[in-house]
């Protein structure tokens, strides 16, 4: 048999993909969510998509990304069993060189250590730390939140 699995995912969202519309979000049923899930965590989803706005005009501003355009790299992920071989450096290289061919950077946003570490490794430098970061659960004080960018300088 020829068992194929997915070992390795991530998306990069191109800068003219655009902001999801309010018109978006209530045909995919923002409406209902208070009723399936509790007023609270759709409360908590727009606060959270309004850090997220500032951040990224912060990033801009203060991080000399004004005018650039860049993609937002987001959900990486490779399989447990496949970490640590190559694998997710070799596919998000090939993103990477898809990127620069279209002289964009790559932005990023990442709440762990070792992912900082992984993502420098390929070439991301840290441009923004947030240490007290609003959505930290109580029960983790040491989670941050670090935006990462990438330019080919080739």
């Amino acid at each position: 048999s020829n068992k194929q699995e997915m070992v390795c995912f991530f998306m990069l969202q191109p800068p003219d993909a655009g902001e999801i519309s309010l018109w978006a979000m209530l045909s995919a049923g923002l409406l209902t969510m208070p009723f399936l899930f509790g007023l609270q965590p759709l409360l908590r989803l727009l606060e959270v998509k309004k850090h997220s706005d500032q951040l990224d005009v912060l990033v801009q501003s203060e991080h000399g990304l004004a005018g650039k355009q860049y993609c937002v790299l987001e959900r990486m992920v490779v399989h447990p069993k496949w970490q640590g071989k190559g694998v997710g450096s070799r596919c998000l290289a090939q993103g990477l060189q898809e990127a620069a061919a279209r002289k964009e950077g790559v932005l990023l946003e990442t709440q762990e250590e070792r992912n900082v570490t992984f993502y420098s490794r390929v070439g991301f430098r840290e441009v923004h730390r947030e240490k007290n970061h609003p959505f930290r659960p109580a029960h983790h004080p040491k989670v941050f939140n670090a935006l990462m960018f990438f330019e080919d300088s080739g």
